[in-house]
């Protein structure tokens, strides 16, 4: 079965000109103020006993030539925690300064500081419960700002979006 040469020149010309036209149509459009996108994932997995599932929030920093990790944030409910106050874990790069920890501070409220709790070969480990008033300010801040210090104690401040907090806190917290 054979397609003819005229079938083929009729549908480049009608390619063309539907292609033709959608530019001009896009071009006729009013630009549209971009809405800033969420910078929170959401994962879940299946609980243990697999009664529920159990979710976690979270953002990655990598550095830009290399890939490898800067930081990971992520925050995730303590079912088991009578408080109830979610967790919020730090992966952090190796070299840092144990003794002068990381501290973390939304927008420009005072900084809150972090005790640096273990290390493996993938990095520096934290995890400190989340208040209340924490969570509030995160709901209606713009940016989380993490500093930690290298071993010389020279500060490396980190900025975490808070673009979409709100929408993936209450998933988590929803998914019980």
């Amino acid at each position: 079965m054979g397609i003819s040469v005229n079938w083929i020149k009729s549908f480049v010309l009608v390619a063309a000109i539907i292609s033709a036209s959608s530019g001009v149509a896009q071009e006729a459009k009013k630009p549209v103020a971009k809405k800033p996108v969420a910078s929170w994932v959401v994962n879940c997995n299946p609980a243990r006993d697999g009664s529920s599932m159990i979710c976690q929030m979270s953002q990655t920093f990598n550095e830009a030539k290399s890939k490898k990790r800067i930081m990971a944030i992520s925050i995730r409910p303590q079912p088991t925690d009578k408080s109830k106050r979610p967790l919020m874990v730090l992966a952090l790069p190796h070299g840092l300064h144990f003794p002068s920890g990381a501290n973390f501070k939304v927008d420009d409220q005072p900084a809150v500081p972090i005790e640096l709790q273990t290390s493996d070969q993938n990095g520096v480990y934290s995890a400190t419960p989340l208040g209340p008033k924490t969570i509030a300010a995160m709901k209606r801040g713009n940016v989380i700002t993490v500093t930690m210090f290298a071993a010389a104690n020279k500060p490396l401040a980190i900025p975490v979006s808070l673009v979409g907090f709100t929408a993936a806190f209450n998933k988590i917290n929803s998914s019980k």
